[in-house]
């Protein structure tokens, strides 16, 4: 009987819900606002369950995470903009859709999103803040962010 007593109260000290990802343990500072992205199906993390939290992210994930995480509409079929991103890749219809709505603009002399680029921090932030419906315009930038090219 005393060998099922340390299970027991082992799933009784567990956090309530499932683990969205072991590579994420709930010591992390990162877990609780993980955990709470994938639960709201806005982060699903890599095929083999991981998360990979030190793993660059690139222009099209960060594109999907954001109009998610905005609960906008995304129609399956937009106007193409950009020469890069193949009508049947997963990240088109969020590309396309971010694109005819003025949240990206890709590199307008190239005409190309470079979906597979990393994000940077400028980049996202203007994004996060267009898709949430923040007009950018009313911020008048006197400062270059370091992680973005001359």
């Amino acid at each position: 009987m005393k060998k099922y007593l340390l299970p027991f109260w082992l799933i009784l000290l567990m956090p309530f819900g499932v683990r969205a990802f072991p590579d994420i343990p709930p010591t992390s500072p990162f877990y609780v606002g993980i955990t709470y992205l994938a639960e709201q199906n806005i982060i699903k993390g890599y095929a083999d369950g991981s998360f990979k939290k030190d793993e660059p992210i690139n222009r099209a994930a960060a594109l999907k995470i954001v109009l998610i995480a905005a609960e906008l509409e995304i129609p399956k079929n937009s106007e193409q903009k950009f020469s890069d991103v193949p009508k049947d890749a997963w990240f088109a219809k969020y590309v396309n859709y971010a694109a005819n709505a003025g949240i990206i603009s890709g590199n307008i002399k190239t005409e190309k999103f470079s979906p597979a680029k990393e994000v940077n921090r400028a980049e996202f932030i203007k994004i996060m803040l267009s898709s949430f419906g923040v007009d950018i315009s009313e911020f008048p930038l006197d400062k270059k962010s370091v992680d973005v090219p001359d």
